[in-house]
């Protein structure tokens, strides 16, 4: 290895969220120290597994409709740990835009039975048989 080349160690949270958190506690909890991280240059990415119906969309988005309804940049209680974190990094973003040009990209993806389903777009994504890649 290299001087130039630096390795991050990466560990797996020790704990769990249990129903009584609300989505800001489990941001701060699980989130907060990722979007430091994308901040400072590494790629970032969550996964929410579980059993069907167990919380992953509300966990990640929060209640259905609460996203149909901003009329602001601003946090609201019922926020999931995505929307939280794109305002966070946007506001980020937005205040050193002066001293530097930046590309986010974020992608929501559901996979059920096994069919990847972008859920920023509603659309199933297909794979191509030869190249094997992923195409919505």
């Amino acid at each position: 290895m290299t001087d130039e080349k630096k390795w991050k160690t990466f560990s797996y949270p020790s704990s769990v969220a249990t129903g009584d958190f609300d989505q800001a506690q489990l941001y701060d909890t699980m989130m907060h120290e990722h979007v430091v991280n994308f901040l400072n240059g590494y790629s970032t990415n969550i996964l929410a597994h579980g059993q069907t119906g167990s919380g992953k969309t509300h966990t990640i988005l929060g209640p259905k409709g609460c996203l149909t309804d901003v009329t602001s940049a601003e946090i609201i209680p019922e926020f999931g740990l995505f929307p939280r974190a794109a305002l966070v990094i946007l506001k980020s973003l937005e205040a050193q835009a002066s001293q530097r040009k930046s590309l986010l990209t974020m992608n929501i993806t559901e996979t059920n039975f096994r069919v990847p389903v972008d859920m920023m777009n509603k659309r199933d994504i297909k794979q191509d048989p030869v190249t094997n890649e992923l195409i919505g």
